[in-house]
Parts: C-alpha cells; sequence; structure tokens
C-alpha cells in the first residue's frame, strides 16, 4: 500500500485555503521559487488590529511572524512574533487593500525590504526546528542583528509564539536606523573615489538688515558658525580610519599622534562605513580658535556617505538627523546640528564672540558639489547686531505687553473667568530633560524629535488652545508605557503658566486646568510627555459656548475609503447648507469635521446640529455609516459620533501628536484631499512641518462662525426630501 506523501515544510497550501483569489488581490504564488539570494520584507498590516509582519525567504518562500507592537531597537525589550503560514515569494513586493470580509482584511505597505544573512548555525530552515534563528538585516529600516526564540507553548495554545529582539550591536537604541532616519531617497553606491565640497554661493545677506534673518532667504534656513580650520572628510571604513581633500595625506598621518583621539572616536561611530564634511579645527580648553591650540577637534557638518547609500539625495534636514545619531557626545568629534528660526539670535552671539560670518543653508536641500545658492555667507557686523537684537528684543517686549492687555481685557468681561496667577516680568524659561530618550521606538523618534516638532508648530497650535482648558495624555516614559490623562495640574508646575480652575459639575471638586497660551507653555505641557493635546471645544469666557460642532467620523474596522465617502457627503451637505468647515485627520484612523459657531449657541444646539448632520448621512448612506454606540451592533460600519459636543468634552487637537507608531499628526486638509491616495498615516512629526504653511490656511476657516444652524438644517431636510 503506497504511502501518503508529507506536504514539505514550506508548502502554501495554507496559505492558499485561507484566500478567495477572486476577491483579494493578494498574489496566489505558482510553486515555491528557491533563490541565491536570501530577502526579507517587513509589512505594516494595518487589519483588525495593527501589527507588523516579517517575511524571510527560505526554501523558495516567506517564513512569516507577526509582530503585534512592531521592532524594537532596545535589546532589552523582547516583542512578540507569532509564527503564521508560509507566504509566496511574490509577497516581497506586495501592496494593496485586502478586501472586506477576507482572511486578513486591511491595508498592507511594504514599510522595509532588503537582504538578510544568517549568523552561522542559525539560519531559518535550521532555526525553525530547533528554535531559534539569528540573522544580520540589510534593509534601509532594519540593520544589525536581530534574533527570534522560539517560547515554550502553553497548555491547549495552538499558536507558534517567538520573541524576537535586537542583539547588542553598534545599531541598537541610538544609531540612525534606530533614531528612524529616512534613507528612502539614498543611492545604493559603493563608496565614492571622487569628491567635491559644497561651497556657498556669491549672494551674500547682510545681518544687520533690520527684518529677520529667517525671513530672509526664500528658504528656511539652518545657521551655522563658519568655522576657522582645515575643510576635510573624515571617512571610516570597515574601522580604518583616514582624511579626504586638502592636506588629506598629512592629516590622516597625524591621526597616530596629535589626531589619534579623532581617530579613536570615529571608530566608535554606529557604522561599517561613512564620509563626513567637515572642518579640523585648533581648539584651546575644548573651544575653537584661530590659528594654533592645545588640541585638535573635528568639527563634521554634513554626512555624505553611510554603510551602503550615497546620501547626498537626501534634504539637509534629514542628514542632519543622521549626523546626529552619529556623532554622541565626545571630546573630538563633534557634530554642527541645525539652528533653526533664530538667524538672529545666533549672530548676535557669533559677533559678540569675534567671529565674523556664519552660513545659512537650505534645509529641504541636496548636497550639491560647486558653489549654489542654497548655501550663503552672511556677514556679521558686531555693532549692528548689538543693536538689531536690542531693537527686535524691544518690538517682542511690546507685542506681549499689548497682546496680555488684550487677553486680561476679554477674561474681565466673563463670568466663567479666575484671574491666573500674575506672572513673572522675567523671561520665561523651561528646563528640557532627557531629550535623547526614545518615545516612539519603532521609529527611534525621541522626546527631542517631538520637542523640535512642537517648536515648529507652535505659531499656528498656540492661537487654537488659547483660552481653552487641556487635558493632557501623558507618556514620559514614551508610547509603550502605559499612558494617562492629566486634567489637574501638577503640584510642581511653576507659576507663571496660566491656570483655569473649574468645578466639576458632576463630583463638585474644582479641577486647575493648564491653558496653553504661549510656545513655552507649550513645551511645558511636552516636557512632562504630555504631548497629546485634549482641549475643550470652547474658550475662557464662554465655557458653554463651543466655538464650533464636532462631527466625529470613527471608522474603528471598517476600511478607510468608507470614511473618505462619508466625509464627501459631510461635505456636500454643509455646502448645500452655505457652511463653512475645517477636515482634518484624528491622527489615528479616522476623521474630523469642525463647523465653526458664532457666539450664542450652546452644547445643546451644536450638538442638535452635529446629531443631524449624523442622521442625514446614515439614511443617505446607511450601508457604511451608523450612530449605533454599540460596536457589536456596527457591523463594520463608520460610527458618526456627535455625542461630543457636551461641556468639558475635548477634541484631539489640530497639529497633535498621537502615541502610534510612526508618530501621526492630527492634520487640517483641504476637502479635495478626500480621494483614493489619502492616508492619514501619511501625516507625521517629519512630513507636516514641511507642509504648515498650507495646512495653517487652513485653520482661518475656524475665525468666523455661523448663526443659521436652524435654518441650514431647515434648508438640507427640504434638500434630501426633494
Amino acid at each position: 500500500m503506497a504511502t501518503k506523501k508529507k506536504t514539505p515544510r514550506g508548502s502554501l497550501e495554507r496559505y492558499d485555503a485561507k484566500r478567495d483569489f477572486k476577491r483579494t488581490p493578494e498574489p496566489r504564488g505558482k510553486r515555491p521559487m528557491r533563490a541565491r539570494t536570501h530577502r526579507f520584507v517587513l509589512h505594516r498590516h494595518d487589519a483588525s488590529h495593527l501589527h507588523w509582519d516579517l517575511r524571510l525567504e527560505a526554501e523558495g518562500v516567506l517564513r512569516s511572524f507577526a509582530i503585534p507592537k512592531g521592532v524594537a531597537w532596545d535589546p532589552k525589550v523582547k516583542r512578540l512574533a507569532v509564527r503564521t503560514e508560509d507566504h509566496p515569494i511574490e509577497y516581497l513586493t506586495f501592496e494593496g487593500e485586502i478586501p472586506r470580509g477576507e482572511y486578513g482584511a486591511g491595508t498592507m505597505r511594504v514599510e522595509d525590504s532588503g537582504t538578510y544573512e544568517s549568523v552561522e548555525g542559525y539560519d531559518p530552515v535550521q532555526g525553525l526546528e530547533s528554535g531559534e534563528i539569528k540573522l544580520r538585516l540589510f534593509g534601509r529600516k532594519l540593520r544589525g542583528e536581530w534574533h527570534l526564540v522560539r517560547m515554550r507553548p502553553k497548555p491547549g495554545e495552538s499558536n507558534e509564539s517567538w520573541l524576537l529582539f535586537k542583539a547588542k550591536d553598534v545599531y541598537a537604541n541610538t544609531s540612525p536606523f534606530a533614531r528612524g532616519c529616512d534613507f528612502s531617497a539614498a543611492v545604493p553606491a559603493a563608496l565614492p573615489r571622487a569628491l567635491h565640497f559644497a561651497e556657498p554661493g556669491t549672494r551674500e545677506v547682510a545681518s544687520s538688515d533690520v527684518a529677520s534673518l529667517d525671513d530672509r532667504f526664500g528658504f528656511e534656513p539652518d545657521f551655522e558658525v563658519a568655522f576657522g580650520g582645515q575643510r576635510c572628510w573624515l571617512e571610516l571604513d570597515e574601522g580604518r580610519v583616514r582624511f579626504r581633500g586638502p592636506r588629506a595625506r598629512e592629516h590622516t598621518h597625524r591621526l597616530e599622534r596629535d589626531l589619534a583621539s579623532i581617530a579613536s572616536e570615529a571608530r566608535g561611530i554606529a557604522a561599517a562605513r561613512v564620509i563626513l564634511d567637515g572642518v579640523l579645527v585648533a581648539e584651546n580648553e575644548g573651544q575653537p580658535v584661530p590659528g594654533d591650540g592645545d588640541a585638535f577637534a573635528f568639527y563634521a557638518t554634513d554626512v555624505v556617505y553611510y554603510e551602503d547609500w550615497d546620501v547626498r539625495p537626501l534634504a539637509l534636514r534629514e542628514r542632519k538627523r543622521v549626523l546626529g545619531a552619529l556623532l554622541t557626545a565626545s571630546r573630538s568629534l563633534h557634530a554642527v546640528l541645525p539652528v533653526e528660526r533664530d538667524g538672529d539670535g545666533l549672530a548676535s552671539v557669533l559677533a559678540s564672540q569675534g567671529h565674523t560670518t556664519m552660513l545659512a543653508k537650505e534645509l529641504d536641500a541636496p548636497y550639491r558639489p560647486g558653489q549654489h545658492d542654497a548655501w550663503l555667507r552672511v556677514p556679521l557686523d558686531r555693532k549692528e547686531q548689538s543693536k538689531a537684537r536690542d531693537r527686535k528684543a524691544g518690538a517682542k517686549s511690546a507685542a506681549k505687553k499689548d497682546g496680555a492687555t488684550k487677553r486680561a481685557a476679554r477674561r474681565s468681561k466673563s463670568l466663567d473667568d479666575s484671574s491666573p496667577k500674575s506672572r513673572s516680568k522675567k523671561a520665561i524659561t523651561v528646563r528640557i530633560t532627557n531629550r535623547d530618550k526614545v518615545w516612539f521606538p519603532h521609529d527611534g523618534y525621541t522626546k527631542g524629535d517631538v520637542l523640535d516638532y512642537y517648536a515648529r508648530v507652535a505659531p499656528v497650535l498656540v492661537p487654537f488652545l488659547r483660552d481653552r482648558p487641556m487635558t493632557l495624555r501623558r507618556f514620559p516614559d514614551g508610547i509603550e508605557s502605559e499612558g494617562f490623562f492629566q486634567k489637574n495640574l501638577p503640584d510642581h508646575a511653576p507659576d507663571w503658566l496660566d491656570r483655569l480652575p473649574i468645578e466639576s459639575r458632576g463630583s463638585g471638586r474644582t479641577i486647575e486646568y493648564l491653558v496653553i497660551d504661549s510656545a513655552e507653555a507649550l513645551t511645558f505641557a511636552i516636557q512632562e510627555g504630555g504631548f497629546e493635546l485634549h482641549p475643550w471645544l470652547s474658550r475662557r469666557g464662554s465655557l458653554d459656548e463651543p466655538d464650533f460642532a464636532l462631527i466625529d467620523l470613527d471608522p474603528k474596522t471598517a476600511p478607510f475609503c468608507d470614511v473618505v465617502e462619508i466625509a464627501r457627503f459631510a461635505h456636500e451637505l454643509l455646502e448645500r447648507a452655505s457652511l463653512k468647515a475645517l477636515l482634518k485627520t484624528s491622527g489615528q484612523s479616522g476623521l474630523h469635521i469642525l463647523v465653526p459657531i458664532a457666539h450664542g449657541y450652546d452644547y445643546d444646539v451644536a450638538r442638535g446640529f452635529a446629531e443631524g448632520i449624523a442622521r442625514m448621512i446614515v439614511q443617505r448612506l446607511p450601508k457604511i455609516a451608523t450612530i449605533e454606540r454599540d460596536q457589536r451592533r456596527r457591523s463594520g460600519r463608520v460610527y458618526i459620533d456627535y455625542l461630543q459636543n457636551r461641556r468639558g468634552q475635548t477634541v484631539v487637537a489640530p497639529f497633535s501628536v498621537r502615541p502610534r507608531p510612526g508618530a501621526p499628526v492630527s492634520t487640517p486638509l483641504a476637502w479635495d484631499e478626500l480621494d483614493g491616495r489619502l492616508d492619514p498615516r501619511d501625516f507625521t512629526i517629519r512630513s507636516v512641518p514641511a507642509q504648515l504653511e498650507t495646512r495653517a490656511a487652513l485653520m482661518r476657516v475656524l475665525e468666523k462662525g455661523t448663526k443659521a444652524l436652524d435654518a441650514a438644517l431647515d434648508r438640507l431636510v427640504r434638500w434630501l426630501g426633494s
């Protein structure tokens, strides 16, 4: 009697059995395809629960692991990785929308891909049997050595559970990969044989003009010291350190003598290969000096090559992120990081120290050899700069005084007012600690990255937050920790912060809310870990009268394309009623619509209006929209939440960061962006600042309300019934 042939390990039968290939766009895969290379892919799978899938090429198929919380760069953090069915090789490049009702329904996107090599004796074929796999990954996000270890199954457990964690190597925690630097625009290349410096253009901008330096270039500038010393390249190649450029041989020989500390620190860089652009500078007591000094240091101003890539096509702001990750605090090897938005301040300091020139560089420009006007010289005049500094300080003082007077007058009219404590007339400073603390482990974003993001959006965000009671959602240990909401200001909060005591109508106790009325107050909130901002819908002086009615489109398990369709119809309704509104992403998977309301309407009216709009949407789109609060009864439809229009309820603020992988941001949208390409995950702390001017203009719709809400609803009812 013939014995039944065993199904070989790596069969795609389970994969085929789970899918209807007439409905899903996923590749079927004809048969296992063997190859000499060993490739991997990391998918971001936004299904019923967001997770990541790591797939390793072995024996002609992709061995797959589902990682609910994504990868972590800290070797001490071990992540659950559940073994799933093998996938066909064609899945290496698959991206798409798996339709509702199909296995794994949701959006599948490639987050990283590349090749891997096995640590000897720990390859996936043997490791799946022995229970231990060790790999070196060579991707644009995942890099270095990673381990997979199988867990002992629990009684009755059918899934095969593993632990994924980072090995202790140069890439752990602090490398550009661990910090989430974006190498997508970098070009794969060998170490370049010839290099040519980028140089400042012929145009110069005088620092003594009355206008702010920050607004004078036609681009967003990074300001830097123009160091005196020898311009050169510093190259690290598999432990070998050398200089390139003028007098390269002489300086390289000195690496064994008076420049030995530079060589030693260069070998500690978290990279196998890197080329830095910078200046070899003489120092006295750790400070750069012209001429001779008691020591030397290399001030790295740029990076042009890293690992396997020519990184010159990256924008300067991204190259500076790479540079900051590569070079930590050291004695002889320094990273010159961007000084943004305060060119006048830097010019004043440099002029007072005797410097004659600084540089302005376009933050969005690639590294272009030769002279060009993306780099400009800014001559410094000590006397004129001192005068400009005094003028600027006087203007700021006058503006601040005028603003304080207006705020005081506005607040005095309110029955809800509670006068904030008088502020010190001294300059307000917020002490920043632990800038390098990683808050977003999957992306490597640090506390400093989040602080820098909020500093850039503060001019747009603070006016929206002003006079609103604020609830903070705090994550002082990062998004992997258990966050918590905080309404009451902590006892250690400084006296200069604006406070608004409000008696809770439920408990009767008084809550002392923070009011963010300045960039400094915003910085305090972020320093406390409160980077998710939840303001009231109403302001001091009219706490029972919201500024806008909120319509929240919450998809939960529904596809985002349904959210887009509902938002389009909501926009049509509002236009029929001659109403303007702000559309924004929630920062997660939904959309918010904010319809401005003039003074005189209370929360009951706002809620009634939002409910009316919601019911009209459900009437027109019953298959994809619902106002059913019970999640079990929604049947995969988008929930239209109008009940947040109540006193004391909050909404996540425009431009607020959300505690999810990728550091997404709740971002204002133009209505014509509602199409099949819209993806809320594209709006992050990395992408939004470059769009700030455009996004800020969309906020202006909130400046004027409308009083015709009742009449608007009547018109809509008649239109729908016609």
